[in-house]
């Protein structure tokens, strides 16, 4: 009785096995499958929809600022190399920090931008969403806080500070 006791204690102790809490691991699964960078292939806000066509028409100018990419633990917002990247929190918001929440379903995302940072900027801001990695496409739902957080992977027609973002995985040049 003492024995299973003291196996019990000993394996509920922090340390005891050299894993990382089932959430660090899933968190870091899907930092090393998002890995590279994404470009915008629709765009969704107010019950209108962009394609590949109608982003490349109204977000002229912006073309390479509307890639995605991630490298390590950084998210990066346009092609520009010498961007402020946002990196992976793990406290409370700050400035140029993103938070995943794989273990979620939906998969939980969250971003603090400041004023400076590609074309979702709208001064310091706060964004709650969801996301979807499947192969080479990512979708993200992301609402500006106050807003409360999206379920579903649409953008409501009634709420003005609500994006669906979907991406596809740039292609490796060969």
């Amino acid at each position: 009785m003492r024995l299973s006791m003291l196996v019990l204690l000993l394996v509920a102790l922090p340390g005891a096995d050299s894993a990382q809490p089932p959430a660090a691991d899933a968190v870091q699964r899907d930092l090393k499958a998002a890995q590279g960078p994404w470009e915008l292939v629709r765009y969704e806000r107010q019950g209108k929809v962009w394609g590949p066509e109608g982003i490349a028409r109204d977000f002229q100018g912006k073309g390479r600022g509307l890639l995605l990419r991630f490298e390590g633990d950084k998210l990066f917002v346009g092609a520009d190399k010498d961007q402020k990247p946002c990196r992976l929190r793990r406290g409370g918001p700050r400035d140029h920090t993103f938070w995943l929440d794989p273990t979620t379903t939906p998969k939980r995302c969250d971003i603090s931008i400041g004023s400076d940072w590609g074309f979702l900027s709208r001064g310091t801001a706060h964004y709650e969403g969801i996301y979807r990695l499947q192969g080479d496409r990512l979708a993200i739902c992301l609402a500006h806080h106050p807003q409360t957080r999206p379920t579903g992977f649409l953008a409501d027609p009634d709420r003005e500070w609500l994006w669906l973002l979907v991406y596809r995985r740039v292609p490796s040049p060969k």
